[in-house]
């Protein structure tokens, strides 16, 4: 399966967005402040909805606010994924949708915020398909990842060998079982010295 649209409301600079993708690689471009950065925090906002130690929160400062200086108080995120195997359609039940005849996985995020004892909350409801209420499982939350390499404005202290390290990160999700992973680092290991040893 693959992510075929993302429905982003009410989030930063985004009044209301919809955004079709295609199989494979994606390449998202545009001017400075025109929401590529808010665009990719809602993924990864999405995407790690079942991984506490997750880096991306929604704050208050996140609700969009409107050329009159009125904040919303929710903000809507919604995917839809394509293509789904018979295998992804029964790990994911509680997210099929009929579409346009077809089955699709959905995946729905609200935030709102609600006064509690006289402080703003930010409350947050999700679920999968057509039917609001449709909880998922936290196993099934689970199940999506995404590894966010950022801009590596300081390479030495992002690519360092230690627990928070994004390319260990990514290496231990694609590579779970501990030998791949070590036989893979050794390649590495070996293309990258070949590569140093070689001439331009």
């Amino acid at each position: 399966m693959y992510l075929r649209n993302l429905h982003i409301k009410n989030f930063r600079c985004i009044e209301d967005l919809d955004i079709e993708f295609n199989q494979g690689l994606n390449v998202i471009i545009g001017a400075n402040n025109c929401g590529k950065t808010a665009i990719l925090d809602t993924l990864r906002l999405a995407l790690a909805s079942g991984n506490y130690q997750r880096d991306a929160r929604i704050l208050i400062d996140d609700f969009y606010i409107d050329e009159f200086g009125r904040r919303r108080d929710g903000i809507e995120i919604d995917l839809t994924f394509s293509d789904v195997s018979d295998e992804e359609k029964g790990i994911f039940v509680e997210m099929l949708a009929l579409k346009n005849h077809s089955l699709v996985l959905e995946l729905h995020i609200r935030h709102k915020i609600e006064m509690r004892n006289g402080i703003e909350k930010i409350r947050a409801k999700y679920w999968g398909g057509d039917k609001e209420g449709n909880t998922i499982p936290i196993e099934i939350l689970e199940l999506f990842y995404c590894v966010h390499l950022e801009a590596l404005r300081d390479a030495e202290e992002k690519l360092v060998s230690n627990r928070g390290n994004r390319l260990g990160q990514l290496l231990t999700r694609l590579l779970p079982k501990k030998g791949d992973q070590d036989n893979y680092s050794q390649k590495l290991n070996a293309s990258i010295k070949l590569r140093a040893a070689t001439p331009p």
